[in-house]
């Protein structure tokens, strides 16, 4: 990236941290983080998640993220994007406890 180029585009990542809500300027969650803080963020926070599932024999409900799901399983990535894609909008896992399943979430 030539310098000026990249000057620019950091100038315009400066005025990322501040998004104007209304009247007021509030500071961005995204702000000063890393995309592994962003993402934790988001699963914390359950930003932007785009998936359902009911763990364990209490169907305990937890969400999560396809793309990171998917970018570190070929099982998720044929559920959620090849051949075996799920149709329905919450996915059952009967099979293991919410705590443990947490841990493959993240």
């Amino acid at each position: 990236m030539g310098n000026s180029l990249k000057t620019r585009w950091q100038a315009r990542i400066n005025i990322l941290p501040q998004i104007n809500m209304g009247n007021s300027f509030k500071t961005s969650w995204e702000a000063g983080k890393n995309i592994l803080e962003c993402n934790k963020y988001m699963m914390d926070n359950q930003v932007y998640c785009d998936v359902t599932f009911k763990v364990g024999k209490a169907w305990n409900l937890m969400k999560a993220h396809k793309y990171v799901l998917a970018s570190k399983s070929s099982v998720f990535a044929a559920m959620f994007y090849g051949s075996l894609q799920e149709t329905s909008d919450v996915i059952v896992v009967s099979d293991i406890e919410p705590d443990t399943f947490d841990i493959l979430l993240r």
